[in-house]
C-alpha cells in the first residue's frame, strides 16, 4: 500500500494514517502505565521492608489494585479521543470508560478505607476479640454497601437516568424502615459506642444508675449481659447504659476506706494521744496499704470518735477486704498490748422506790 493511499484511505473520517498514529499511542501509553506501575511497586516495597508505618503498604495494595484490564481501557481511551469517532460509538466508550473509573476509585477507597483505618486504627483500639471484630465486619460491610451505592447512583446519571425520584424514594424508604426499626437501630449504635468508647469490658464490675450492678458477661449487639452478685443475670438495653451514668469499679487502682474507733471518755490523754500514731505504724507497714490519716473528730455522747482513713492499693475487692481485716486485727491486738479499751454501748437504768 502506497503512502497516498495511506493518506487517502479513511476510516471514520479518518486516515490510515491518524489510525495507526493511534495506534502507536495506544501501545506506547500502555506501556508506560504497565512501567509505572512496576516501579511504583518495586520502589515502596523496598521502602516498605524498613518502615513500621502502614501508609507505604496502603500505597501498595491501591496499586496492584490496578488491573491491566484497567490500564488497557485508560490507554485505549486516551488515543480514540484522537480520532474522529462516530457518537454513537464514542458514548459507548464513554460509558466503559465511566464504569471501569468508578470501580476503580471505589476499590480505592475501599482499599484506604481497609489498610488504614479497619486495619491500623480499629484494630489496635479494640483488639482480636471476636465481638469487636464482628463489629468492625458490620461497619466494614455497611460502608462498602454505602460506597457502591453511591456509584451506581453516579453512573446512573451519567447515562441520563433521572434518579432525583429514586433518591427521594430511597429517603422516603430510609426514613420508614428507621422508624419501625428505631430500638433496634438505637440499640445497635449503642453497642458501637460500648464497643468503641469501651466504658467497660468483659469481666469488669460495674454499677449503673447506681442501682443495678454486676460482673460483664456479654456484650451484643442490642443487649449487655451481667452477673449480679447473688448470681442471676440481668440483661440491660445498650441504649439504657449508654444513657445512664456507669461506675467501673474494676480499673479502680486504689480503695479509699474509712473506719472509725470508739474510745471510752475514761481513756486517759497519754493514751488517746499515741492512736493516731499507732494507727499509722500499723497501715504503714502493709505494703498494699496507704496511710491517709487519724484523727479524733468527735465528742459523742457516749464515747470519743477516732475516724481512720487509708487506701488500699487494689482493685480486687476479695484483697481489699482482707487488707482492712488484717488493719482491724492489728488495731485490736495493739490496743490490746497498751491497755486501751473500745467503748460498749451502755444503757444505764434507775430504778426508784416508791414508798
Amino acid at each position: 500500500m502506497s503512502f497516498d493511499a495511506l493518506e487517502t484511505t479513511l476510516v471514520w473520517n479518518n486516515t490510515l494514517i491518524e489510525c495507526m498514529e493511534a495506534l502507536g499511542l495506544f501501545l506506547l501509553l500502555g506501556l508506560v502505565l504497565v512501567a509505572v506501575k512496576r516501579l511504583i511497586l518495586w520502589r515502596f516495597t523496598s521502602v516498605a521492608e524498613h518502615t513500621e508505618n502502614d501508609i507505604d503498604d496502603t500505597i501498595i495494595h491501591v496499586v496492584r489494585s490496578l488491573r491491566m484490564v484497567v490500564l488497557i481501557v485508560i490507554a485505549f481511551y486516551v488515543a480514540v479521543r484522537t480520532l474522529n469517532v462516530p457518537d454513537s460509538v464514542m458514548q459507548g466508550i464513554n460509558m466503559v470508560f465511566a464504569v471501569l473509573l468508578v470501580y476503580q476509585v471505589i476499590r480505592t477507597i475501599q482499599i484506604v478505607i481497609q489498610e488504614f483505618f479497619f486495619q491500623h486504627v480499629l484494630r489496635q483500639k479494640l483488639g482480636e476479640d471476636e465481638k469487636n471484630t464482628m463489629a468492625v465486619g458490620v461497619i466494614r460491610t455497611t460502608t462498602r454497601g454505602v460506597l457502591w451505592l453511591i456509584g451506581i447512583l453516579f453512573l446512573a446519571q451519567n447515562f441520563g437516568l433521572d434518579i432525583t425520584s429514586l433518591v427521594a424514594g430511597l429517603g422516603i424508604g430510609g426514613i420508614a424502615v428507621a422508624l419501625a426499626l428505631q430500638n433496634i437501630l438505637s440499640d445497635l449504635f449503642s453497642s458501637f459506642s460500648i464497643i468503641f468508647d469501651k466504658p467497660f469490658e468483659v469481666g469488669d464490675f460495674i454499677v449503673v444508675d447506681d442501682k443495678t450492678m454486676g460482673v460483664v458477661k456479654n456484650v451484643g449487639m442490642k443487649t449487655t449481659r451481667l452477673e449480679a452478685l447473688h448470681g442471676e443475670e440481668i440483661v440491660l438495653a445498650n441504649k439504657e447504659i449508654t444513657a445512664s451514668r456507669i461506675h467501673n469499679l474494676k480499673r479502680m487502682q486504689k480503695r479509699r476506706i474509712v473506719f472509725q474507733l470508739s474510745l471510752p471518755y475514761v481513756t486517759p490523754n497519754a493514751q488517746l494521744k499515741k492512736v493516731s500514731g499507732i494507727v499509722e505504724e500499723i497501715i504503714t507497714r502493709i505494703e498494699a496499704a496507704q496511710f491517709d490519716r487519724a484523727n479524733l473528730t468527735s465528742l459523742a455522747d457516749e464515747y470519743l470518735v477516732f475516724e481512720v482513713v487509708f487506701y488500699a492499693l487494689t482493685r480486687d475487692y476479695a484483697t481489699y477486704r482482707k487488707i482492712n481485716e488484717e488493719i482491724l486485727l492489728a488495731v485490736k491486738e495493739r490496743f490490746e498490748k497498751e491497755g486501751i479499751e473500745f467503748a460498749h454501748k451502755t444503757q444505764t437504768v434507775r430504778l426508784e422506790r416508791i414508798s
